[in-house]
């Protein structure tokens, strides 16, 4: 875009543009604005007179932008801000915001693969909050991704644990096993996240594969039958050819 310079008028026009543009995705024109806006507003002024919501909104566009350096910086900007808070205010020892900042750099750190800093930030993230169970989800995927299995395994327990309604975490739970060579414990956990959501096909899939594996033709016809009667139309292409291919290899 170009953008006609009127001063003032064009500096707040920056302003309301990249929040806009955040707010229908499109992140590169969002920060773009926003970055602007900053330059021409807070120019040989020290940072901490620049407000909350530009880092934050700067950051989350960012990192939609896989930018991770720059919205590392920005969110831990807001992070810092908050932590000087909580030491400050008796008060207020455990503001919210302070573990919302840290969850957040930690999503950034393990999509930026960095993941002995996202763990550590997940770690402190559930030592201010028990009840925050996709930190187990996340820390589980990280260790997933490194093959360590024991570990996987054991944070995706958690993850049910901390909330055992989520059929998508039992899901998962049963695919680590699956991935991890236990496969008679993967089917045990996946029927269970089968019966907690029988109308997701995903759990269906991997439930017929495990059936599979364990030669239970049986019970893989029935369960990858089902999961192609469900499956919705123009998804799961290659889930839905490898469950028609294990199909025709099922003694009748």
């Amino acid at each position: 875009m170009v953008i006609p310079d009127y001063g003032g008028i064009t500096t707040d026009y920056l302003l309301w543009l990249g929040l806009g543009a955040f707010g229908v995705a499109r992140y590169e024109l969002a920060w773009n604005g926003l970055d602007l806006w900053t330059q021409r507003t807070y120019a040989n002024k020290p940072q901490d007179s620049i407000p909350d919501f530009l880092f934050l909104y700067r950051g989350l566009a960012a990192g939609h932008l896989k930018a991770y350096n720059r919205a590392i910086a920005d969110i831990q900007v807001l992070y810092a801000r908050s932590l000087q808070a909580e030491r400050s205010d008796s008060l207020l020892p455990f503001p919210l915001k302070t573990n919302d900042y840290r969850y957040i750099l930690a999503v950034l750190n393990q999509t930026w693969g960095k993941s002995a800093d996202a763990i550590r930030l997940f770690e402190e993230s559930l030592a201010n909050d028990l009840g925050l169970y996709m930190a187990h989800v996340r820390m589980a995927q990280i260790y997933r991704a490194h093959q360590m299995w024991d570990q996987s395994i054991a944070e995706a327990r958690r993850a049910i644990e901390t909330n055992p309604n989520d059929a998508t975490s039992i899901r998962e739970l049963g695919v680590i096993l699956d991935e991890a060579g236990r496969a008679a414990e993967a089917a045990t956990t996946l029927q269970q996240a089968a019966s907690a959501n029988p109308r997701d096909p995903r759990t269906l899939y991997h439930l017929g594969v495990v059936q599979h594996k364990l030669a239970q033709p049986a019970e893989a016809r029935e369960t990858l039958g089902r999961f192609i009667a469900m499956a919705p139309a123009g998804r799961y292409e290659h889930e839905l050819a490898d469950a028609k291919q294990r199909l025709a290899t099922l003694p009748q």
